[in-house]
């Protein structure tokens, strides 16, 4: 009869309970997940934007008049476009809008409702 007690697992991981390596394993995951998946987000507006023909004219103004070495055009082309990437509003107007138009009678139930709204605030001035 023979008895062995030598550890089977040799490896560095053996050491380690399975808790510290679960964490170690989410904490490497997480860690090279969140740069890609966060980066993005704040540019999601201009991803999904309708028409961006304007958008993209202006920056290839300005990358023309970089390439004729025309100084004074390229700064006052390329502060429109920051401008334009500064302001939202101006990004939509520009690019038009993705909501499509709201149905009829949505747009009658506001108004009866905006009419009520309103003869109730000239009952409370009386």
């Amino acid at each position: 009869m023979y008895l062995f007690s030598d550890k089977i697992v040799t490896s560095f991981l053996a050491s380690y309970s399975i808790t510290s390596f679960y964490v170690g394993v989410v904490l490497v995951i997480g860690s090279t997940l969140r740069p890609i998946l966060v980066f993005a987000t704040p540019y999601a507006y201009m991803y999904e934007a309708n028409d961006t023909g304007a958008i993209c004219r202006l920056c290839e103004a300005v990358h023309m008049m970089r390439h004729e070495e025309r100084i004074d055009k390229e700064e006052e082309y390329f502060m429109m476009l920051v401008e334009i990437l500064r302001s939202p509003e101006l990004f939509k107007a520009l690019c038009g809008t993705s909501i499509r138009e709201a149905p009829k009678h949505a747009i009658q139930h506001k108004k009866v409702k905006k009419e009520n709204s309103d003869s109730e605030d000239e009952d409370k001035n009386e």
